[in-house]
């Protein structure tokens, strides 16, 4: 009788330790996955605001609840917080709280690159002209890809208009889509709505190198090149060569 009783008790405390180990690993399993719901979360808010800051730069916080996070308002101040710094480190831009009241936040997406510093950077105007670098930097901290509304609100935010002719750079619009992909510094392609794509180009590729451009940025925002880890990877990666 006793070794049955033995016998069983292992048996529950074997089936204790299972639900045990099963548990915390569900447990576990639910942090990854809340993780990356986050992750994408932030991600979709990031590319949200870059999309709108091209046509509106004015977005509520209700539109970015309704748009992009309907099933998670509850974490909107950590999803946004970490959406401004990665818009802010990695691209330069700015979200300003413009309006405030007990019903709604209004923001604008402004930039943070002096335009006067950008025009007066002479080490990299000597080697390229500086339209070309600004449109391959923003190209290059885009992930290699940018549709024609964030390349646009990019030149924007630096007073440099892409409809109207510029009084250094021309008609900017004519010289993108016409002299630049002529010359296979960019590469166009068109989406499956029809949105224009920008990537480098053959020449851009060959010609210009990453750790050059990622330089160029750092000192616009006057960080380091490593305070870009993605980018200076694949800049590395490009001297290793």
């Amino acid at each position: 009788m006793s070794k049955r009783k033995s016998s069983q008790s292992n048996v529950w405390h074997s089936q204790k330790s299972q639900n045990g180990t099963s548990s915390s690993s569900q447990s576990n399993h639910v942090k990854e996955n809340n993780k990356d719901n986050l992750d994408d979360c932030i991600n979709k808010c990031v590319r949200y605001i870059l999309f709108r800051a091209g046509t509106n730069p004015n977005i509520t916080r209700q539109e970015l609840i309704k748009n992009i996070l309907p099933n998670s308002s509850k974490h909107f101040n950590e999803i946004f917080e970490r959406a401004e710094t990665i818009l802010k480190q990695v691209y330069g831009y700015h979200l300003e709280l413009a309006e405030s009241s007990s019903s709604t936040k209004l923001f604008t997406v402004t930039s943070s690159i002096p335009y006067n510093k950008v025009l007066d950077d002479k080490d990299t105007c000597d080697k390229f002209p500086i339209l070309d670098i600004l449109i391959l930097s923003h190209i290059f901290m885009m992930d290699g890809v940018c549709n024609e509304n964030s390349l646009v609100d990019f030149l924007g935010s630096l007073k440099i208009s892409y409809n109207k002719k510029h009084k250094l750079f021309g008609d900017v619009n004519e010289y993108i889509n016409k002299s630049m992909i002529k010359s296979k510094l960019l590469t166009l392609e068109l989406n499956n709505h029809e949105h224009k794509l920008y990537s480098w180009g053959s020449r851009a590729s060959v010609s210009v190198k990453k750790m050059d451009i990622l330089k160029f940025v750092a000192k616009m925002y006057n960080k380091e090149p490593k305070d870009w880890n993605k980018q200076y990877m694949l800049a590395q990666e490009e001297n290793d060569e």
